[in-house]
């Protein structure tokens, strides 16, 4: 019983652990996944990750990742489109 509320309270806190990102979306190529944003940042996103419908250039978006220490980012969570 104990690990198994163990192991539901590290599947709520896993999103807490998450980072976050924000910025504007220079390019978004569907065909390989590829989001770029106007600070030159390049993410290849896997083909599981929701991107937001007709994402197009000058969108704002929030990027929910969990990082890796040094070596950038290891899993994302999601893709939102900012609020204006």
């Amino acid at each position: 019983m104990r690990v198994l509320l163990a192991a539901a309270l590290l599947a709520v806190a896993l999103p807490a652990l998450a980072d976050y990102t924000s910025g504007t979306v220079a390019g978004f190529d569907s065909r390989t996944n590829t989001l770029t944003l106007t600070d030159h940042t390049v993410w290849l996103l896997p083909k599981t990750t929701a991107v937001p419908e007709a994402l197009t250039s000058g969108d704002r978006v929030i990027i929910n990742f969990r990082s890796n220490a040094e070596n950038g980012w290891d899993k994302v969570y999601g893709i939102d489109r900012a609020a204006n």
